[in-house]
């Protein structure tokens, strides 16, 4: 999956998690905050694990104001290639699945 595409669900979740879970925090605010992390997770792999701190707040009214997912995206962007770096070198540094190197080896040496 691209940056920009994880990037925007992350803003998304946030979106919701503060705009559509205040007015319902005593129904399912902690659930909430599960399936958030569960999501970072899948978006960010194991830096995804940091957006379990929502748990800490069992009233579920500060977390919602700190966009966490959107944190750890903004953290988790690759880096850009240094100059003296080959384009396979980053990629490999920088994407994980076989498909996702090949595509940015390809990007890079256009």
């Amino acid at each position: 999956m691209k940056y920009r595409t994880k990037i925007i669900i992350s803003i998304l979740v946030d979106l919701i998690d503060f705009i559509w879970i205040i007015p319902l925090t005593e129904l399912f605010g902690e659930a909430w905050d599960v399936i958030q992390g569960i999501i970072a997770l899948w978006l960010w792999g194991g830096t995804g694990l940091s957006a379990f701190w929502e748990l800490l707040d069992p009233l579920n009214k500060i977390d919602a104001f700190i966009p966490t997912l959107t944190i750890i995206g903004l953290l988790s962007k690759p880096k850009e290639p240094q100059i003296n770096q080959s384009p396979a070198s980053y990629c490999r540094q920088n994407y994980s699945t076989p498909e996702e190197i090949e595509g940015c080896i390809r990007r890079l040496e256009a």
